[in-house]
């Protein structure tokens, strides 16, 4: 009877169970694809004939896409009610119609590294499915709270992971780049596995630095204080911000810092604020002081024989608007933005290096006005003033999380890769299920209180 009864429960919950299994998935496509030529490169004789990486991510792909389909049959099966989501409805148009018109007017330039059509469905398809899935089956606050937690233990593994591989070099693959920073499991799967940019790292553990700690404050706020129940949060908060700080990503460190403070700021009154301001300024101070004679921080200042972050941003910068006034309505095109730009930048009067072109536009708005032209700009401007009016508006602190992908995305792109195309959806899927739990919270209590 027992077996009986645990079998009616997963068949009823199985779409909740998937989600639950989304970012050990996704974390294990970034572990497969960077490393499967060095532990099994048997499976490259699996490669489809377009030639792309069979590897992870794709079967990834894929089976949201299956998945989806699937919630489609369930849902139509159970005739649910439409939820109301107009924001999210107009983005999704916008998206569609975007990489509509950018595939139509596609022009590819040499060399051509991925498929337009690829290029779309891993940044675009698969990641807004993946939105839709969570926000249509995780409603109830049970199962948000049981997605936070195999999210959080997830990117705390793979974050004791990363502390483990950078003081100990145990694992395959380098585990810091030239400024010591750490890398790892971020390298070059196919060029003798050296490392890339650390700035991924800091897209992943950002997020979940910000996560635990909103997490960790509303089970204080709703009394749930007990040690058992908060491990977790803590750990979380502890090992992330540790892997966080190894990157030495200092934009992300900032933008981590900045959320959080901005956070405390809303939530403090009186002389708290002050204390806060404070305590930040104080350990600004510090930060610089502990890094001012490192080499990445002399490089920063512009003591380096080549141009700095900065100086380089301002190049891509230009070359950037130049580009929209050529091209403002189809945009560059899915995965077309470097070989453009190696085409184009003498044209524009820019002159960056081979081994520096970059490979994208290194700011998240003008990344969706390349990747799918005008339709793409308004979607992203879309999600930025709806996500900000929340965090004005709202007193759902969820919203925060979203907002480090924003912010970094105002000198990165914290999109692109596969896993960060869908991280980017689940942290706005979560910031709306909790806002919706929050407005029916409230609803609950006006009735109780009878106003």
């Amino acid at each position: 009877m027992n077996s009986m009864v645990a079998l009616n429960w997963i068949a009823k919950n199985f779409l909740k169970i998937l989600t639950l299994l989304l970012p050990p998935a996704i974390i294990a496509g970034i572990i497969d694809y960077r490393f499967h030529n060095y532990f099994w490169p048997s499976i490259n004789a699996l490669r489809p004939r377009t030639g792309f990486m069979f590897d992870f991510f794709s079967v990834l792909t894929f089976f949201v896409v299956i998945l989806f389909i699937v919630y489609l049959i369930y849902a139509v099966a159970r005739r649910n009610e439409k939820s109301k989501l107009t924001w999210a409805h107009w983005t999704v148009f916008l998206i569609i119609g975007g990489y509509i018109i950018a595939l139509i007017n596609f022009a590819p330039y040499a060399p051509q590294i991925k498929s337009a059509y690829w290029q779309v469905l891993i940044n675009f398809v698969s990641p807004l499915l993946v939105f839709w899935i969570l926000f249509s089956n995780l409603k109830e606050p049970v199962w948000q709270k049981r997605f936070i937690k195999s999210f959080l233990l997830t990117i705390t593994a793979l974050g004791a992971l990363c502390i483990f591989e950078f003081f100990t070099d145990i694992l395959p693959g380098a585990n810091r780049d030239f400024l010591g920073r750490e890398v790892w499991p971020y390298i070059d799967p196919f060029v003798k596995m050296k490392p890339e940019s650390a700035n991924w790292l800091a897209y992943i553990f950002g997020p979940a630095v910000i996560l635990a700690a909103v997490s960790l404050a509303e089970n204080v706020k709703n009394k749930i204080i007990n040690i058992k129940n908060l491990w977790l949060e803590i750990l979380a908060l502890v090992i992330c911000g540790v892997a966080l700080l190894l990157t030495k990503s200092y934009t992300g460190i900032l933008i981590t810092a900045f959320i959080l403070f901005i956070w405390l700021f809303k939530n403090l009154h009186g002389k708290h604020r002050l204390y806060l301001v404070a305590g930040l300024i104080v350990l600004m101070a510090a930060g610089i002081g502990s890094q001012y004679k490192t080499q990445k921080f002399q490089i920063l200042l512009g003591n380096y024989k080549k141009e700095n972050s900065i100086e380089r941003r301002a190049q891509i910068y230009t070359f950037n608007a130049k580009s929209f006034l050529a091209k403002p309505v189809t945009g560059i095109g899915p995965g077309n933005y470097q070989s453009y730009f190696r085409a184009n930048q003498n044209k524009y009067g820019i002159n960056i290096p081979e081994e520096e072109i970059p490979p994208h536009p290194h700011n998240l708005i003008t990344f969706f006005w390349s990747e799918i032209g005008i339709f793409g700009l308004l979607a992203i401007l879309l999600i930025y003033g709806f996500v900000i009016y929340k965090i004005i508006f709202s007193p759902n602190v969820f919203y925060f999380v979203m907002l480090y992908p924003l912010g970094h995305g105002l000198i990165d792109v914290p999109y692109g890769l596969e896993e960060f195309s869908m991280l980017f959806w689940i942290f706005l899927a979560l910031s709306v299920l909790m806002d919706i739990n929050n407005k029916e919270i409230g609803l609950q209590k006006k009735v109780k209180t009878g106003k």
